[in-house]
């Protein structure tokens, strides 16, 4: 049987959390979800999420914040993690997949292009098992 596959998903937009949320639901994920990345560390280790999917600019620490912590530590460095976030700079983008995301995505975005990269990610994170 195939272990459940769980995303971490972060972002201070109510609308943007629920609405991801129901397309992952359905499309088979366990979904935690986080309004902030404060004291987040934790909770990702205790949860071990298949992949994390945090918008850039949140309250507090920052997403790009939280991609820097997580590629710090032991437990979690490999998972990978996704970007969602209005800031289309090409320096930021740039900035990003240097300190290690695995893929960015700019809003609005079709819905099914980021589930069809989702289902791609996570399925590679499952292969590392």
């Amino acid at each position: 049987m195939a272990s459940e596959k769980i995303i971490a998903l972060i972002d201070d937009d109510e609308d943007i959390l629920n609405f991801l949320n129901y397309n992952l639901v359905k499309k088979g994920y366990k979904v935690i979800l986080f309004s902030d990345c404060n004291q987040i560390l934790d909770s990702l280790k205790k949860f071990k999420p298949t992949l994390i999917i945090s918008d850039w600019m949140l309250p507090g620490k920052q997403g790009i914040d939280l991609l820097m912590d997580i590629r710090k530590d032991d437990e979690l460095r490999t998972t990978p993690f996704v970007m969602i976030t209005c800031n289309n700079s090409y320096t930021d983008i740039s900035k990003a997949f240097n300190k290690g995301i695995n893929d960015y995505f700019v809003k609005p975005f079709k819905i099914a292009d980021f589930l069809s990269r989702v289902d791609h990610l996570a399925q590679l994170a499952s292969g590392k098992d």
